[in-house]
């Protein structure tokens, strides 16, 4: 034990000060107290007092200048303070006066001041540790307590670190202060304060500013000494750390923090040189799979995915992520040794030791924790339990990830493959929450009647647009005509150089000459599944015999096979050139439209859904019962036509530009089907997909179904025309908005001037119907 001034406050002043005293007197009251409460140690605290009295009898009352001579009573204090058993080497505690100088304390604690003062300013460094100027607040919180009954001012929880020599790490040591021997008085009349203004703020919101307006200390004293120790929670600091990691929730940055996590683990361990690897062990329909972002820390899988490996290696690697266990590699921890092949992986990884720990989460795997070292240093076997208490956080946080990849892998699929979009989610949260209420009559969900719970929306207008290929079906019986004589004339070619070499069967040619001859659009279809079943069975059988015979005849076959493969010979060059040619369409078009999508929730939450056909069809209906608390406006909707408009010219313009582009060209039509008036929609849980209601609604479908193919009056013309748009509708009244819009896309540059005003020949139960035409400017 020492006895020694050294000020842990550097010197500091501020303007505004308390009386600051070193004194016993409270000490001593609080003994006397006892010596009258507790008879047992009675004679215990009488001997102390005694001690302080006879000491202050010599050298005066206590105080910074003599505090020195009274070393063997501070002696004696220590022992009542401190638990018989404490480890005085070990202990770090001290007293402290008033004016933040330590004047006795254990060897250990006066070392680790000399330490850091020689390091840094210790004020400095609490201050900066807990984000506050501790000592100030010290003082505040004294006098409000003691004086004005108010509770903390935010002191709770003060943290020190420092260095361990001995691991290189930091370790984390919660402040203790125990006021208990100090008193604190006003100088005159205690100052009023005001009580409303701290009210108003949480306790982590006060400030000293704040404090500094309220009071002022120089008005105050404060007498006394305090207890201070250090209590190592470098443990408690860790799982915290942990906690606070796992709690934070949302989508989670796994990159962002397995840094602290291995920092974390380091520190539990006692280890710096550990290394870390926390690989979420994602599921895809059920099998485990490792994504290559994720498992970047696993040395074993970037081993395994880096280089070229024994394949029985890498079954044995995928079969242990089935049924995952801790294994170990050169560290005696009492695991089990990881199997002979994983152990050569571990060596050649460049290991030094390996610790594998999967972690479970509802006994299902989550996640692995790989825990290793390099360069020569070792995992101790000491090491490895002290991680036992992070695993069951590690594993949240591993499930966690897991739950957010699933959670992607869902707003993937509906906002990619499902018609329930964000506009009407609200309209499907409602009716599964009906559902759910509905459990009560009629027990598990599934067996409730289909139409129980209506997803319906009233009064909403329907935009809808086509974009047509032109001729594609024509076009497309053509490549697949020019492939079937090509297949011809290749086989035909074959078989005159087969039977050079050896004799074919009569029948054989026979049918291969029919089948040549009678090869015309007339017959395509005929003649695609006749030639279909004449190369998968005769000429398959025949040439199947003949590759045994003769090498020559198998090299006339392998090569006349491979240009029949489908996906790199030339028998299907056409198809293929065709197929491209339309895929490359859609793309465009899908591209235009998706951006239309994209633009139109941003004027109003809109249902919108496309169709594939041979170019892409799309709907989109918009209305107040679709965003029930957003107003709903007419120049919504009609901002949306503009929009509609202005995306078909764009679409148009498009693929003009593929068309001369391409090996194939391929021209499309834009049409657009006006209907002014609101209709209904509602969900078809059988079909799980929207429709219209009602007989007029119905009418709406029917006729957007069949007028791509209307023509003009009294023509062989059809209405819908490439590079132009077509606007079909009712009544004249239904052009207002669309007029002003196109005049206003004219200004712009991309439609013509001239307007086609046309009447349409009468379609299968529809009559009536009108149409304008526009022509698009094609760069």
């Amino acid at each position: 034990m020492q006895v020694q001034l050294l000020d842990i406050f550097d010197g500091w002043q501020h303007a505004s000060e308390p009386e600051r005293i070193l004194s016993f007197d409270h000490f001593f009251t609080h003994l006397t107290q006892r010596c009258e409460t507790h008879t047992s140690r009675q004679e215990v605290f009488a001997f102390v007092l005694n001690r302080f009295r006879k000491a202050q009898q010599l050298h005066g009352p206590i105080n910074e200048q003599n505090i020195s001579k009274f070393g063997k009573e501070l002696d004696f204090v220590y022992n009542l303070l401190v638990p018989l058993l404490t480890d005085e080497t070990q202990a770090l505690w001290g007293l402290v006066s008033p004016s933040g100088k330590v004047f006795y304390g254990t060897d250990a604690f006066y070392q680790l001041l000399k330490q850091e003062k020689r390091a840094c300013q210790v004020m400095d460094k609490i201050n900066a540790i807990n984000g506050k100027d501790v000592s100030r607040l010290m003082v505040y919180q004294l006098i409000m307590e003691r004086l004005y009954g108010f509770g903390d001012v935010g002191l709770d929880n003060l943290i020190y670190t420092f260095q361990d020599d001995a691991t290189e790490l930091p370790r984390y040591y919660a402040v203790r202060l125990d006021n208990t021997f100090v008193q604190v008085t006003a100088k005159g009349q205690l100052p009023p304060i005001n009580y409303q203004a701290l009210r108003r703020k949480k306790i982590t919101e006060v400030r000293e500013s704040d404090l500094d307006s309220l009071l002022d200390l120089n008005n105050f004293r404060i007498e006394g000494f305090s207890i201070v120790s250090l209590e190592d929670i470098t443990h408690e600091y860790v799982v915290d750390k942990l906690k606070n990691i796992v709690i934070v929730g949302g989508d989670y940055d796994y990159h962002r923090y397995h840094e602290a996590i291995e920092n974390n683990l380091k520190l539990l361990t006692g280890n710096a040189n550990l290394k870390i690897g926390i690989s979420p062990v994602l599921k895809l329909n059920g099998r485990p799979l490792l994504h290559h972002q994720l498992a970047e820390n696993s040395v074993l899988y970037r081993f395994i995915k880096g280089v070229a490996v024994d394949e029985h290696l890498r079954r044995e690697w995928l079969g242990y992520l089935e049924d995952p266990y801790p294994v170990t590699y050169r560290v005696d921890a009492g695991l089990p040794l990881v199997s002979e092949p994983l152990a050569d992986l571990a060596a050649q990884s460049g290991l030094d030791s390996l610790a594998v720990i999967p972690l479970f989460y509802n006994q299902d795997v989550v996640g692995l924790l790989e825990v290793y070292t390099e360069q020569g240093f070792q995992i101790s076997k000491h090491e490895l339990p002290r991680l036992r208490v992070a695993i069951p956080l590690l594993s949240q946080f591993a499930n966690d990830v897991c739950v957010d990849f699933k959670n992607k892998l869902d707003r993937i699929i509906k906002k990619r493959f499902t018609a329930i979009q964000p506009a009407v989610q609200w309209k499907f949260n409602e009716a599964a929450w009906r559902y759910l209420q509905a459990d009560a009559d009629y027990g598990p969900t599934s067996s409730m009647p289909f139409g129980h719970v209506e997803i319906r929306f009233n009064r909403v207008y329907p935009i809808y647009g086509a974009v047509d290929i032109r001729n594609s079906t024509l076009k497309r019986n053509y490549a697949l005509l020019a492939d079937l004589m090509w297949q011809m004339d290749a086989l035909g070619t074959a078989l005159l150089r087969l039977k050079a070499i050896h004799p074919l069967p009569h029948s054989l040619m026979a049918t291969f000459s029919r089948l040549k001859a009678g090869l015309n659009d007339s017959q395509l279809d005929y003649s695609q599944v006749a030639i279909s079943d004449f190369q998968n069975g005769d000429i398959k059988t025949v040439f199947d015999e003949l590759k045994q015979k003769d090498g020559r005849l198998a090299e006339i076959i392998s090569g006349y096979e491979y240009q029949m493969n489908p996906a790199v010979g030339l028998a299907h060059q056409h198809r293929r050139a065709f197929e491209a040619a339309v895929k490359t369409i859609n793309q465009e078009i899908n591209q235009h439209l998706e951006a239309f999508n994209n633009r139109l929730q941003t004027i109003y939450p809109s249902y919108f859904e496309k169709f594939r056909t041979d170019g892409i069809e799309f709907d989109c209906y918009i209305g107040q019962s679709i965003a029930p608390h957003i107003p709903f406006q007419e120049e919504k909707l009609s901002a949306i036509k503009y929009l509609q408009l202005e995306t078909m010219a764009a679409i148009a313009q498009g693929t003009h530009r593929l068309a001369g582009a391409r090996p194939i060209a391929l021209e499309t039509t834009q049409l657009i089907f006006i209907n002014n008036t609101a209709i209904d929609i509602s969900f078809r849980e059988d079909e799980r997909r929207f429709d219209v209601e009602g007989a007029y609604n119905i009418r709406y479908h029917v006729v957007k179904k069949r007028i791509d193919k209307a023509l003009v009056k009294g023509t062989s013309e059809r209405v819908t025309q490439p590079g132009k748009i077509t606007l079909i509708y009712w009544h004249e009244e239904s052009l207002h908005d669309y007029l002003h819009h196109i005049e206003t896309l004219q200004q712009n540059g991309l439609l013509g001037r001239t307007i086609e005003y046309l009447e349409l020949d009468e379609l299968q139960g529809v009559n009536g119907l009108h149409a304008i035409r526009l022509p698009v400017v094609l760069r």
